[in-house]
């Protein structure tokens, strides 16, 4: 991946975060946007996001579905690009399953080292 192409994801990952948080603070509480993927062609563009449980996951897919060309209209104000591609939002389990991690490591004794 060359550098302006990792550039242009790590910026539209903040400007989309900074919109989510600004125009939507009651839902995306939960929500944290991991990456963000845009092929070079501009035509397409992955958002992935993590939730704390399936409970807000689904709520989180719901949500995106639902303002998914309204996010689109308010990232294009905000990042210029000659064509703006289609965003599709996609779950990514890597937070659970760090957190599962977690869970079975703080679940096993500890060690004192005598």
């Amino acid at each position: 991946m060359s550098a302006r192409t990792t550039r242009r994801n790590e910026i539209m990952l903040r400007e989309l975060s900074t919109l989510l948080h600004r125009h939507f603070p009651k839902e995306s509480t939960l929500l944290t946007l991991t990456r963000v993927s845009i092929d070079d062609d501009l035509q397409h563009g992955r958002v992935f996001f993590s939730t704390p449980d399936e409970n807000s996951r689904k709520h989180a897919e719901q949500f995106f579905k639902d303002r998914q060309s309204r996010l689109k209209y308010l990232l294009s104000q905000r990042v210029p690009l000659r064509k703006f591609p289609e965003l599709y939002f996609c779950y990514d389990p890597s937070l659970g399953k760090e957190l599962r991690i977690n869970e079975v490591l703080d679940s096993m004794p500890h060690d004192t080292g005598n």
